[in-house]
């Protein structure tokens, strides 16, 4: 009886006869292969994040614990204010101008430019990098969390350079 099951699988159109060619489906493994590609590569994006500053801007060391985010990036250096690469503000030795704040500590122009940001919405969270020099004072600070923070922008991160 064995003997007769065994005979009808090698008889089945040359499926299971020793010595039958045996192909692979390449199309399923090149689409395997890509998934993994993509999969490496958005964990190693995830992994660290670019920032590129002005040459007078020299951020402060400290270890880095959490994984870097994409937010909206705010710069702020002795001369000048960028939010998102456009210089905003003039500063003179990190200070506001007298005409451009408020007398609850927000920067009108900072203020404007987020909010028009966050119109066009180039911005769809509520993520913040500050990206300030460490000689910054902590007014000038206050000014920009503010800010940002009058505009529903309330995550704030500090950049930092990492320690090697």
């Amino acid at each position: 009886m064995k003997l007769r099951n065994k005979k009808k699988l090698f008889s089945r159109k040359g499926k299971g006869k020793p010595g039958a060619d045996v192909s692979l489906n390449i199309t399923a493994m090149a689409d395997i292969f890509t998934v993994l590609l993509v999969f490496l590569l958005k964990s190693y994006a995830a992994g660290a994040m670019a920032v590129t500053t002005t040459a007078e801007l020299d951020l402060p060391i400290a270890k880095n614990q959490n994984e870097a985010v994409e937010a909206l990036k705010i710069e702020i250096s002795s001369e000048h204010l960028v939010v998102e690469g456009e210089s905003i503000v003039e500063l003179k030795d990190y200070k506001f101008p007298s005409d451009d704040l408020l007398p609850v500590g927000i920067s009108k122009k900072l203020f404007e430019s987020l909010k028009t940001l966050k119109d066009t919405a180039k911005t769809e969270n509520s993520k913040v990098i500050i990206l300030a020099d460490k000689g910054t004072p902590y007014a000038s600070l206050k000014v920009i969390l503010t800010s940002a923070a009058g505009m529903g922008l309330t995550d704030f991160k500090m950049a930092v350079r990492g320690m090697e």
